[in-house]
């Protein structure tokens, strides 16, 4: 398996998949917008309470789609 790293993000591949993520601190930050964590953002700020904002992640439409692809395959 080979990892890029570049500017915050991280791909993982082979020649059966790929991934593509969040590196180092970047991966902090998606982490309190995905899941509207409560952070201190310096050491002298206040606790902050930081909305849900997702970044990755599958809606109902995207779900429908994924299946309809799916299904298009298995009827062949």
């Amino acid at each position: 398996m080979a990892t890029v790293l570049s500017h915050g993000s991280a791909t993982e591949y082979t020649t059966d998949q790929a991934a593509v993520g969040f590196a180092g601190r970047d991966t902090y930050v998606a982490s309190v917008h995905q899941f509207g964590r409560t952070i201190r953002p310096s050491s002298q700020a206040k606790p902050t309470r930081y909305a849900i904002r997702e970044l990755v992640g599958f809606g109902q439409d995207d779900e429908q789609w994924a299946m309809s692809i799916i299904m298009s395959y298995l009827e062949r």
